[in-house]
């Protein structure tokens, strides 16, 4: 565990906690498509919500959107923080709408997913972002490999994977396309 981990490339980051969820969250097929958010920025209400979830491998787990109309007004309000705070319970806002890796805090063996574009992602579907902005797919082949669950389960035999535990996982590439 000396040499380069997760955290060296980007660590895993908590995200927004809404507060109340039965206010701020619905299930896409409650919604009308037309108030979907396709991209960031075109003023759409309903937003992609990565919340964690069952296990499931490589995407999904998308079945959520939260209100983030006008920038999360009705979010910040309800917790009485501005708009332009960063903190509890409004998590790491420099990386909401990019794409990473999430994954489920609770709920056993860890299951690492494709956190799309265009998605905030939750306290309990925490997610990795690159800081050198490469490509998820690679780290996200390596996460959810044996070896990785083996060496978690090694790190925290519980059902609750912390933000450390993910931090310190070995991330190793084959940059010389030679054989490990």
């Amino acid at each position: 565990f000396k040499s380069q981990t997760i955290e060296n490339i980007g660590s895993a980051k908590p995200g927004l906690q809404t507060g109340l969820n039965h206010r701020f969250l619905r299930f896409w097929w409650e919604l009308d498509k037309d108030e979907f958010s396709i991209k960031n920025g075109d003023n759409k209400k309903w937003v992609n919500y990565a919340k964690g979830g069952d296990y499931n491998k490589w995407v999904g787990n998308l079945w959520l959107k939260v209100n983030w109309a006008n920038s999360g007004f009705d979010i910040h309000d309800f917790n009485n923080v501005p708009l332009d705070y960063n903190g509890a319970p409004v998590r790491n806002k420099k990386f909401y709408f990019k794409e990473g890796i999430t994954y489920s805090a609770t709920g056993g063996k860890p299951s690492f997913r494709i956190l799309p574009e265009n998605s905030i992602f939750d306290v309990g579907g925490a997610s990795i972002f690159d800081d050198e902005t490469q490509s998820p797919y690679y780290a996200i082949a390596l996460l959810n490999s044996k070896v990785t669950h083996y060496i978690l389960d090694c790190l925290n035999p519980t059902s609750n994977i912390q933000k450390g535990d993910i931090d310190r996982l070995l991330y190793f590439e084959d940059k010389e396309n030679k054989i490990l």
